[in-house]
């Protein structure tokens, strides 16, 4: 029986081992299976990416010339790697195109490969400032931009010019005033060389160009960073500012420069500095850098105050033309780009890839960018206007701290103030019976508003006084101002006559019919003269359709303020001098 016992104990122990033998082995096996496995499943995938299953897809991308070359320079590095995007390989191919030319095929709905290139899945221009102005097409943008590098937008002019506008705390609100007066160098220290001079190129407004006009906008509509309102846009202030801009936009000799790029070669061959057709254009601060590498004769000045910058935004395109192949190489693109040895390559060719500095202005929108772009192609010149000004007793009605006549005076002389050099002002007063048997004086002629100019009108406005005798003989003094308005007209300008009245109470000979009908048979149609009436107060009824009808007919406007305190007045004055 203990024997039996004892093989029965062998038997029990035996078995274990055994079992744990077995099941290591399996496992083992499973291991070394699942390896094999797992590596033939990556070797087919090797293979079939290596194979491009799905074929080759061309990722099209489109950059501006400023940066295109270090763009291709990456695409043929990615290239390289043989990046397999969906079991598709692909190929990225880099086209330089001005992105003014890329703005207007996406909006125009037509494309032209031959001018254009491939339409691109990978966009990158200058400037924010286009992906603004296309970005009215809906569903074209994919996702949000992002800077891939930024220079800021800077004035190319010769040294010696660049250091007398530092010395004279140059900002862009002062540009317009360089631009505009013949001789606006020679108190800065550079007689003889005329004015600025600062030429925008023949071709289609440059992404620089149209910076360089949007911060003066901003400057002088005291916008700060921006973005410039459609509001704004359309101010005298910067109408006028940006109309004296592009009218000396144009080269001294005629020959203007087809490029942005013609002419900042053109400054750095140039040796005769102050007899040069043009002084100055706007581009990067890159490409100043660039140019000034082989040349002494540019440098960079970048005007006080908020400016522009060139961010390069990478933009991913949407459209028929972009497949989600495409779609996902540009993001795998982008990044490459971004990555911290292919930024190098941007910073060793000048361009910044930290942020924008605080003080950067921001885009306008499309519609605004087109309204500025408007006044570039078609400057209104300034305006040629004579304002005739109502001083019968009635004008003197206190309102506020002044009379109307005051605070009509008041409103007139600050308008003078924002109006530019090249505008041209004459200012007239009337009543009745005021200069002899003339219900109207000439307090001062016609002529541009020079500092001379502006302080004779001051001096008008101020002495101004109110007469004693309630009539007045409007309708023979707006006939004798129109047809002396006609006399003096100023091709390119805007010529307008601005009657300010708290009437009319005229008591003249002719009736408001014969002062319509005379004004009718006085018009030269080479030679239109806008009527625009300021009434101030109730006015007079039994006259109110005559001079509203005096106004439409010339194209003008009537606005009513009911005081000449508050900022109605001011508005009525400014939109009536407007040069537009």
């Amino acid at each position: 029986m203990g024997h039996h016992r004892g093989e029965d104990q062998i038997r029990r122990v035996s078995r274990e081992p055994i079992i744990a033998v077995v099941a290591v082995v399996l496992v083992v096996v499973l291991v070394i299976g699942w390896f094999k496995l797992r590596d033939v499943i990556t070797d087919q995938g090797k293979d079939a990416a290596d194979a491009c299953v799905e074929g080759n897809s061309t990722l099209a991308v489109t950059a501006d010339p400023d940066i295109a070359p270090l763009i291709k320079a990456a695409a043929d590095r990615y290239n390289a790697t043989k990046p397999v995007v969906r079991d598709h390989c692909v190929t990225v191919a880099v086209a330089a195109k001005p992105s003014q030319l890329v703005e207007s095929g996406l909006l125009g709905g037509t494309w032209d490969d031959g001018a254009q290139g491939p339409r691109p899945a990978l966009w990158i221009p200058q400037s924010s400032s286009s992906v603004q102005r296309v970005s009215s097409v809906k569903g074209l943008i994919d996702g949000q931009p992002k800077s891939l590098a930024t220079s800021p937008i800077v004035l190319a002019v010769q040294p010696i010019l660049q250091q007398a506008l530092t010395r004279a705390n140059i900002g862009w609100q002062d540009l317009p005033r360089l631009q505009g007066a013949a001789d606006s160098l020679a108190p800065l220290g550079l007689p003889g060389w005329g004015g600025l001079r600062l030429v925008l190129p023949a071709g289609p407004l440059s992404g620089a160009g149209a910076a360089s006009v949007g911060a003066v906008a901003a400057a002088v509509s005291n916008a700060g960073v921006g973005p410039l309102s459609d509001d704004a846009a359309r101010s005298p202030a910067v109408v006028s500012a940006v109309s004296t801009m592009a009218a000396g936009a144009g080269a001294a000799n005629g020959d203007r420069p087809a490029t942005t790029a013609a002419a900042l070669a053109f400054l750095s061959a140039q040796t005769d500095r102050v007899t040069a057709p043009f002084h100055a254009v706007a581009t990067t601060a890159q490409q100043v850098a660039q140019a000034a590498k082989g040349s002494d004769k540019v440098a960079s000045f970048a005007p006080l105050g908020a400016g522009p910058i060139a961010d390069y935004p990478t933009t991913a395109l949407s459209g028929d033309w972009v497949d989600e192949t495409q779609n996902r190489s540009a993001a795998l693109f982008v990044d490459f780009l971004s990555q911290s040895d292919q930024t190098k390559s941007l910073t060793d060719a000048g361009f910044v890839t930290s942020p924008a500095p605080p003080n950067t202005i921001l885009p306008a929108s499309g519609a605004v960018q087109d309204q500025l772009a408007d006044v570039v192609a078609k400057p209104r010149l300034g305006s040629n206007a004579t304002v005739l000004l109502d001083v019968s007793s009635s004008m003197s009605t206190t309102e506020g701290d002044g009379t109307r006549l005051s605070n009509v005076a008041a409103a007139l002389r600050d308008q003078v103030k924002a109006s530019t050099d090249t505008s041209r002002l004459a200012l007239w007063e009337y009543a009745k019976n005021l200069d002899g048997p003339n219900p109207y004086r000439v307090a001062v002629s016609s002529a541009p508003l020079t500092s001379n100019q502006r302080s004779l009108v001051d001096q008008a406005l101020s002495a101004a006084t109110a007469t004693s005798v309630a009539k007045d003989n409007t309708y023979p003094s707006v006939e004798a101002a129109y047809k002396a308005a006609i006399a003096g007209f100023v091709p390119g300008q805007t010529n307008s006559l601005l009657l300010v009245t708290d009437g009319p109470d005229d008591d003249s000979p002719i009736s408001g019919q014969q002062l319509l009908d005379d004004i009718a048979a006085a018009a030269d149609p080479a030679k239109p003269i806008r009527i625009d009436v300021i009434v101030v107060g109730p006015g007079n009824p039994g006259s109110a359709n005559t001079v509203q009808t005096l106004a439409q007919r010339s194209g003008g406007t009537l606005a009513t303020v009911a005081t000449s305190t508050g900022q109605n007045l001011p508005d009525a004055v400014a939109k009536a001098l407007r040069t537009n």
